[in-house]
């Protein structure tokens, strides 16, 4: 599995989006019994192509969340808002009900 930055530049490919859930399943299981100071930051700043749409971050994002929830159900997580993470954008940004511990 691979992580995001792929699919930050092509975030309609479907392997790429499958990859990267993957990747955050992995990482999830791997690390599940490790400090809650481990916080899972799903991207720090998504890049023009991903950042611009919405939606489909908004979906990454919740994919991901899901994946991380089944070994790691209190973590805390992160998530960065579109265009390139600007607090401008912060009401875009939907916090999947299943990051919510």
């Amino acid at each position: 599995a691979k992580k995001g930055t792929a699919l930050k530049f092509d975030p309609m490919n479907e392997t790429l989006f499958d990859e990267y859930v993957a990747w955050w399943g992995a990482a999830a299981k791997r690390y599940a019994h490790m400090t809650h100071r481990l916080v899972f930051d799903f991207m720090v700043e998504p890049a023009k192509a991903l950042g611009s749409d919405v939606h489909r971050l908004n979906h990454v994002y919740a994919a991901a969340a899901a994946a991380i929830r089944s070994t790691n159900p209190t973590r805390i997580l992160s998530f960065a808002p579109d265009h390139i993470a600007s607090a401008d954008y912060l009401s875009h940004l939907v916090i999947p009900p299943v990051a919510r511990p």
